[in-house]
């Protein structure tokens, strides 16, 4: 550098100086604006200032040398390729046992995002801006991807850029920090009523109608139902039993994390009473000529395509949007009509906040009804209920604890 200078008082050592170039002609000039340059771990860096005035050239290398001790600058975020750094996002994520399902998500959605940006411009991902995540919005949705989808690979690509910038080391910033991702309006999920649940269980095959039962009185994610072992089945405690859910999740715990008990409702006692216990887990395949010791895990495609048969012959309307996962719903739904407190509920189905448990809680027809005749404004004293507003009264919602 031509004009170089030390700065005093920086610690590693910053000089600042003017860098020389080659015009087109051939000849030689001094560029205006100053450049600085520090040693750091043996190697020498160099950085612009941003700026031809001296005084300020000395200011920013100050504020560059306090970056460097708190380890900022000693990053290299220029060299680093989005498709990089989704495979480092990805490598940890591996690392840290995360489920097969969950990878097998984030690999295929930062893929498909690192491949537009290559195909866009091929940036380096320091150079990422909040304009892109935007455009890359506009490009999700001129695929006629659904709202909800859009937001959740807007919200995997913070995700990486947060993580890139952060526990990474990898970026300088995160350029995506004040991006804020609105979440769409869930889409409504299709619920059994208490009448549909009884023509399910009553038309069920045997091996079928035993799952589903427990699903229906547990609320139990299908992961949970599968991993479910004798040992966890504790018959003795209680009146009629719990349900030791600790299994299910990955890293051999439950999604949530946490283990958590379910009393046993009766109609389950008797079922669970009934089954044979041939394997360490409490419910496997029926035996088949491929598995003639019905010893082999349940499987969920099969399960799934249960559900969708027996809502097809029972003569559901739109019977193809019901999954097993609606079993989970319906018991959420089922808690409210019984007037089930929040925390117990949210204990048996293992969530931490009420407004998750609300995305499951289906409010019946009859239930709404019966709700609705239940206001009286007028000022003379209310006339005798209703047959439907005497059954509401065993059908009600639950009220939210008192944060007082």
């Amino acid at each position: 550098m031509l004009n170089r200078r030390r700065v005093e008082g920086t610690e590693p050592t910053i000089s600042i100086g003017q860098r020389p170039y080659r015009r087109k002609d051939g000849s030689t000039a001094v560029c205006s604006t100053w450049h600085a340059e520090w040693c750091a771990r043996g190697r020498q860096r160099a950085k612009t200032l941003g700026t031809s005035d001296l005084p300020e050239a000395i200011r920013a290398a100050h504020a560059l040398c306090q970056r460097i001790i708190d380890g900022v600058e000693a990053r290299q975020p220029h060299k680093i390729t989005i498709d990089t750094l989704r495979l480092r996002y990805v490598e940890v994520l591996t690392n840290r046992g995360r489920a097969p399902r969950t990878l097998a998500k984030y690999t295929y959605v930062l893929k498909e995002f690192a491949d537009w940006w290559q195909r866009k411009s091929g940036r380096p991902a320091a150079t990422f801006i909040e304009s892109d995540l935007w455009e890359y919005r506009a490009f999700l949705q001129r695929e006629q991807k659904s709202p909800k989808s859009i937001s959740d690979r807007l919200i995997l690509v913070k995700q990486l850029f947060k993580w890139g910038a952060g526990k990474g080391k990898l970026l300088t910033i995160d350029p995506l920090a004040d991006a804020t991702v609105s979440e769409p309006v869930p889409t409504p999920q299709p619920c059994f009523t208490p009448e549909q649940v009884e023509q399910l269980l009553a038309r069920a095959k045997p091996n079928e109608r035993d799952v589903f039962t427990l699903m229906a009185y547990t609320g139990l994610r299908l992961g949970e139902v599968i991993e479910l072992r004798w040992e966890d089945v504790l018959l003795h405690r209680g009146t009629h039993g719990f349900i030791h859910v600790r299994l299910g999740g990955s890293n051999g715990t439950t999604k949530g994390k946490r283990p958590r008990l379910i009393p046993i409702h009766p109609r389950l006692r008797t079922v669970l009473d009934a089954l044979p216990r041939k394997h360490s887990t409490v419910f496997t395949r029926p035996a088949s000529r491929h598995c003639p010791k019905g010893d082999r895990p349940l499987n969920p495609s099969q399960l799934l395509g249960a559900i969708k048969r027996l809502c097809r012959d029972c003569g559901f309307p739109d019977w193809k949007r019901y999954k097993v996962h609606t079993w989970r719903h319906a018991f959420a739904s089922m808690c409210a009509r019984s007037q089930v407190s929040y925390r117990y509920a949210l204990g048996w189905m293992g969530h931490k906040r009420s407004d998750i448990l609300d995305m499951y809680i289906t409010m019946y027809d009859t239930a709404a009804e019966g709700a609705m005749q239940t206001i009286n404004y007028e000022s003379r004293p209310a006339a005798a209920p209703t047959a439907v507003a005497i059954a509401y009264e065993n059908t009600c919602l639950p009220m939210r604890p008192s944060t007082g």
